[in-house]
């Protein structure tokens, strides 16, 4: 295990933290509530509760993450003008319980990516640390630990080399696991990188990195402790690492048709990986791409391409698994007129399709969806957006195993944009949605009835 120590131009660095403080003071007096706005709902669902703040010197709000705690509680991630980074715990009621916001620790503006939470309520950040050494600028992997109370238990932002850190996962004894890059010392040169973090106060347990000049994308840890993460530009590369951070297999597709393939998001089961993402023909236009893999060996089960006569370009956005085995693709698929609509498969983990269906806005124009989760019962769950004639709405939407679509809510108001980013499962049917809608960052909490 190898310690870096900062060494940096003390007295720049005291002025930037400065600027960061003063910053934080105005921003925390120009917080406001902004009523919630519905638009419409199908189905038998309704808001439970919603909070939407403001900020003043003109901050960007925009509510990346949201994560349900043990207890039921919403732990909101908001991502703040790409500078700082707010943390924020509601009760299952919506009461607020704290508020927190910050950088990761040596530097002077963050920009957050990620947020897991434990079986403890302890929350973890992790994110690009932006940090200067007097004479160069650079970014750096940046993660930060948060107890159920709002107590920072500590922070990592040092400035180990160009890099940042794009996604997280919790191993099975409770450490945090990162991916991203870690650079050399040369601008555009990154370093496909898992770390390791003890939980308790931050220290490296083992690092492993690639000579690949792209971050790692996302990442999956799974019941052994193993790492499986993704990334890439012009390929896809797929990368396990067993839970002492050695790794086990690599995985490589490039087609040499295609103008470039990006791995976009991955999911594991028992006897699958499963990659989605997008690869870009000469002609410009866009192809989903799908790929299984053993897990044990990283060997090719199948690989599908989606292709269809009504839609020019298709994009894999997410793809989740299913309880009986199945796995669900979600993305977007452009008509050849233009209008963009939602995509949903069901694949068997043979690579059969089962069905897929493609949902409209009502407008058809722009259909955009962010994220999903499946739950216990099949049900998938998605948000996104939906395009109302000059402006986006925020749409949640529930749609059964079969493909059916069970209830939607769209969330916004005239003459502003909105946009839901993520989701988690509460209750017995119900969610918390966060995103943004104009330059405010939101959470709703949806319930069935």
């Amino acid at each position: 295990m190898m310690e870096t120590v900062l060494r940096s131009n003390g007295r720049e660095l005291v002025w930037k933290r400065l600027i960061f403080v003063v910053c934080l003071t105005l921003l925390t007096v120009g917080l406001s509530a902004v009523p919630a706005q519905t638009e419409s709902i199908y189905g038998n669902v309704e808001i439970t509760w919603a909070d939407t703040l403001s900020g003043g010197l003109n901050f960007i709000h925009k509510g990346i993450r949201v994560v349900t705690d043990p207890d039921g509680n919403a732990l909101v991630l908001n991502r703040i003008s790409g500078a700082f980074f707010q943390l924020t715990k509601f009760a299952v009621n919506g009461v607020e319980q704290w508020r927190r916001y910050g950088v990761f620790d040596e530097s002077y503006m963050s920009r957050v990516n990620d947020l897991v939470v434990d079986n403890a309520g302890r929350s973890f950040i992790v994110g690009e640390a932006l940090t200067s050494d007097g004479i160069w600028y650079m970014s750096s992997m940046g993660a930060s630990a948060y107890d159920a109370d709002g107590d920072r238990m500590w922070s990592d932002g040092q400035m180990y080399a160009f890099g940042k850190t794009t996604a997280a996962a919790l191993n099975p004894a409770g450490d945090l696991v990162a991916v991203g890059s870690d650079g050399i010392f040369k601008p555009g040169i990154h370093v496909f990188t898992i770390r390791n973090y003890r939980a308790d106060d931050g220290r490296f347990q083992w690092e492993a990195q690639r000579d690949r000049n792209y971050p790692a994308q996302e990442l999956v840890v799974d019941e052994a402790g193993n790492s499986y993460a993704i990334g890439g530009y012009r390929e896809f590369y797929v990368a396990k690492a067993d839970a002492e951070g050695s790794w086990e297999w690599t995985y490589t597709l490039n087609d040499g048709e295609k103008a470039h393939l990006i791995p976009v998001t991955l999911a594991v089961t028992d006897d699958r990986v499963y990659v989605g993402g997008e690869g870009g023909a000469p002609s410009g236009h866009s192809t989903g791409v799908f790929v299984a893999l053993s897990p044990e060996s990283g060997a090719e089960r199948w690989l599908v391409y989606f292709v269809s006569p009504e839609y020019s370009d298709t994009t894999i956005v997410k793809v989740a698994a299913a309880p009986n085995g199945d796995v669900i693709v979600g993305g977007m698929a452009t008509k050849l007129n233009g209008d963009q609509d939602i995509m949903l498969v069901r694949i068997t983990k043979y690579g059969q399709t089962v069905w897929s269906k493609y949902y409209d806005g009502g407008e058809n124009d722009t259909d955009t969806l962010s994220d999903m989760i499946v739950g216990d019962d099949g049900s998938i769950y998605l948000v996104g957006g939906t395009r109302r004639g000059m402006y986006d709405d925020a749409i949640t939407a529930k749609i059964g195993p079969a493909g059916r679509l069970i209830w939607a809510a769209d969330y916004g108001g005239s003459a502003r944009d909105a946009r839901a980013l993520s989701i988690d499962l509460v209750g017995e049917g119900g969610v918390y949605v966060t995103g943004r809608v104009a330059e405010h960052g939101f959470v709703i909490r949806y319930d069935e009835y």
